[in-house]
């Protein structure tokens, strides 16, 4: 019964979770480039 449980409860959340983790990826690449030219900014200055 799991087996055939686990593949529907996975099917619905993709959508939902893969837009999130996609979003915290892009927000944390974001972040880290933002904090090394402030940084770098600092650092020159």
């Amino acid at each position: 019964m799991t087996q055939n449980e686990l593949p529907t409860t996975a099917h619905d959340m993709p959508k939902w979770f893969a837009f999130v983790r996609a979003m915290l990826v892009f927000v944390g690449i974001v972040a880290s480039i933002a904090v090394v030219v402030l940084l770098l900014n600092w650092i020159v200055a």
